[in-house]
């Protein structure tokens, strides 16, 4: 997401953060454990949150999930409202121009033979398209082979053909060679009301098939009223299709994306490739801002942005005005994860070593030891979320929200290359042990791009502690450009915990809980609160031993000590401790007390045989347990965010066995976790779902 701040609102935001991290710092004082690791870590991130402002605010929810996950593992309340202080700040400073980012959106898939997208007159708002003596036209495509032919991606026009007002503004493809004898060029214009083209200009630089370029087509009136029109290709102004020209535009005639009408004839030329952001302006950019705001999801300015972040359907919708149009002949497999080069952040790098460095706010670094062409483009961006398409090799999770995209959109003839790359992950959302080994190891993933179902992990990594980055090298005989995440190790040190109970028996609150498999796990320690876990207190005055590493069941039991009153509900969480140092937090599960000190009936819990059937699966699976009793049964489920997804509930379930079909249609692929409710019992599973 672009958000286009003001100098005031940066600087407000600015103090804002500082703000809130002084605060932070000192609630921090107040509290012992591992107070000095998160001071230095808090401190970093005070550093670093003038790039902050730059960021969407899905972000800013990360770090707040981020910065509570840390201080609770690290035994250290933090008082929330700060936080809360610093997220409605930043909800108050970017109202005017919030929208969901759409780093992992969509594009649109044409065949050049009858599919085109039409945004017909009529609709409010269309005379934002009724462009005159200043406009611009800018998308970027992705071309196939087009038989020598004219083709879209934008043009204004009737439709129909033939007669010579069926033109207004546009510019089209020709897969053929251009006047400098490379393949792929384009031409645009504007249409005149009395001739059926004014006004044309051909690109001199040649597109290749295969590969994402940025087109902008600029017509404008310069000093002593003189006309002109250009092309900006792929950051940069192409001079020589710089010309004079004469035109007085038509209106009211709609838009087509993909498809133009045959000069003189009833018939129509499509487009065949691929299509992302369609922008329409009433001004012009300087090559400048292009620049700056070419790869990004979206910015301030255009009459009409076509995203195609539907994702399905059979209508796409701008997000300036909108103005909708209407797919011509597409199908659903027509809408495909976007490959292009746009996100949060990012931009072109050009020439025979097209560096990055950290002052760009890519959370990157790039150098190249061996170049490229003299007139080579790289495309690289950031988005902060995490990656669609596809999850990681078992055994690792993103570490989100970040990922990046790094693709040439030329090399210019120099096919071999030699860089040097490194990736931070500061403020990660689940960055524990920062190290490329032992049981929570980080590491880079790398695919091909969003219709790549498969990461593969990044060989011959180092790793700086003081600076946190991975550093690794590309080049053209290896690991090449593409798509990377940050990922971190599930651990061989997780724990699989199948119950937690409590019950109340002989005056006092027993908890029971067992796990499946443990790994490296130090003990335990037990929290109770009669609200939610900020205001709750340890109850175990040391640490309950844990199993180290097993992989067989181990059964614990623990005796509340401290007081209870009958009718109140009590709270409980586990909390499990590695040899490292790290924590993981389980619950909570609910016990009121009854009334006159009488013991808790027998209450309902799972028996045996908790699992899904199959796993993985493609679209549902059946989960089935045993009960000892009548019980209500409630399953949450949960994607690897903890965001919950879906939830079945069960009231008064009387059969011995419990089954229950899960339909996952309408989720992707990935990881997803389930938890049992079985009154005031918890259960936990894990699925993996792959379509």
């Amino acid at each position: 997401m672009c958000y286009i701040f003001s100098e005031i609102h940066a600087i407000l935001l600015y103090l804002v953060l500082i703000i809130c991290g002084l605060l932070t710092i000192s609630s921090f004082i107040k509290r012992k454990n591992h107070l000095a690791k998160e001071i230095r870590k808090h401190q970093k991130q005070i550093k670093r949150t003038h790039h902050l402002y730059r960021k969407k605010f899905g972000y800013l929810k990360n770090l707040e999930k981020t910065i509570e996950t840390r201080i609770n593992k690290g035994g250290i309340t933090m008082e929330k409202k700060y936080i809360s202080t610093l997220i409605f700040v930043g909800i108050i400073l970017s109202f005017s121009q919030f929208a969901f980012a759409q780093g992992g959106g969509y594009m649109l898939q044409f065949d050049g033979v009858d599919e085109c997208v039409e945004v017909v007159s009529g609709q409010p708002n269309f005379d934002v398209l009724n462009l005159t003596s200043v406009g611009q036209i800018e998308c970027w495509f992705n071309p196939d082979d087009r038989n020598d032919q004219w083709a879209g991606p934008i043009n204004k026009g009737n439709g129909v053909g033939g007669e010579a007002k069926d033109f207004v503004y546009g510019m089209n493809f020709k897969n053929s060679e251009g006047e400098d004898g490379e393949d792929g060029w384009m031409y645009a214009g504007v249409g005149d009301a009395s001739s059926k083209m004014s006004a044309i200009t051909t690109s001199q630089k040649g597109f290749e098939i295969g590969k994402w370029h940025h087109i902008i087509y600029q017509w404008w009136t310069s000093f002593g009223n003189i006309k002109k029109h250009k092309f900006i290709i792929d950051g940069r102004a192409d001079p020589d299709s710089s010309r004079t020209i004469d035109a007085a535009i038509r209106e009211d005639f709609p838009l087509f994306i993909a498809r133009i009408t045959d000069d003189g004839n009833d018939t129509s030329n499509y487009f065949k490739g691929r299509l992302e952001n369609i922008r329409i302006w009433n001004t012009i950019q300087s090559e400048y801002h292009v620049r700056e705001t070419m790869c990004l999801n979206t910015c301030n300015g255009p009459v009409a942005e076509f995203q195609f972040n539907e994702g399905r359907g059979a209508t796409t919708y701008d997000s300036q005005n909108s103005l909708y149009g209407h797919l011509i002949n597409l199908e659903s497999a027509d809408w495909l994860r976007s490959t292009a080069p746009i996100g949060d952040e990012g931009g072109p790098y050009y020439g025979t070593t097209p560096n990055i460095s950290i002052s760009e706010s890519l959370d990157l670094y790039l150098a190249f030891r061996d170049g490229v062409g003299a007139n080579a483009v790289l495309f690289a961006v950031e988005n902060n979320e995490e990656p669609v398409g596809s999850i990681l090799p078992d055994g690792f999770d993103f570490l989100f929200p970040r990922y990046w995209n790094l693709q040439f959109g030329s090399t210019d003839g120099d096919n071999t290359y030699d860089a040097l790359i490194r990736l931070f992950y500061a403020h990660l959302s689940g960055v524990i042990n920062e190290s490329l080994t032992g049981p929570n190891r980080l590491s880079v993933f790398r695919r091909d791009n969003a219709l790549d179902a498969t990461w593969e992990e990044v060989p011959n990594l180092t790793i700086n502690t003081t600076d946190d980055y991975i550093q690794f090298h590309i080049n053209s005989t290896g690991t090449d450009f593409g798509e990377f995440a940050l990922g971190r190790a599930e651990g061989p040190n997780s724990i699989t915990l199948s119950t937690f109970t409590a019950i109340y028996a002989n005056g006092s609150s027993m908890l029971q809980w067992i796990t499946q498999s443990e790994s490296e796990n130090l003990g335990w320690n037990i929290y109770r609160s009669e609200t939610d876990f900020e205001n709750a207190f340890q109850i175990n005055a040391h640490l309950i031993e844990g199993a180290g590493t097993t992989t067989e069941p181990t059964e614990y039991k623990y005796v509340d000590q401290y007081n209870i009153i009958s009718g109140k509900t009590y709270n409980y969480w586990l909390e499990s401790r590695d040899y490292s140092g790290n924590t993981e937090t389980f619950g909570p599960i609910s016990l009121t007390i009854p009334q006159q000190n009488e013991d808790n009936p027998d209450a309902p819990v799972i028996l045996k045989n908790l699992c899904n059937y199959p796993n993985p699966f493609s679209s549902s699976t059946e989960i089935e347990f045993g009960l000892n009793k009548p019980a209500d049964v409630e399953i949450f489920f949960y994607n690897t965010k903890r965001q919950k997804v879906d939830s079945i509930s069960r009231k008064h379930y009387s059969d011995k066995i419990f089954r229950t079909i899960w339909n996952a249609e309408n989720l992707g692929t990935g990881i997803y976790l389930y938890v049992i409710k079985v009154n005031n019992n918890i259960y936990r599973g894990k699925t993996i779902l792959i379509k």
